[in-house]
């Protein structure tokens, strides 16, 4: 069996340390300003449609971002 010492060929792009990190925040920073004027004392409702056309709607954090679909690694809760 030989064992080969080249690396995989692999297409595709490579970016650095600070493009990944700056895509990151940003991916972060888009789920939180959804979030963030549903929350507090004077929290606004938000209406969520989902695929088959269900609207619901609801000031619950948790409610939107369960809701949401979200696809960055980052930015996804849970």
């Amino acid at each position: 069996m030989a064992i080969s010492s080249q690396a995989p060929d692999i297409q595709g792009e490579r970016q650095s340390v600070q493009d990944v990190r700056a895509q990151d925040v940003m991916a972060c920073q888009a789920v939180a300003n959804i979030v963030k004027s549903s929350l507090g004392p004077v929290g606004l409702d938000k209406m969520l449609a989902d695929d088959i056309g269900d609207v619901t709607i609801t000031n619950d954090g948790v409610t939107i971002l369960k809701m949401l679909e979200v696809k960055h690694p980052a930015a996804k809760v849970n």
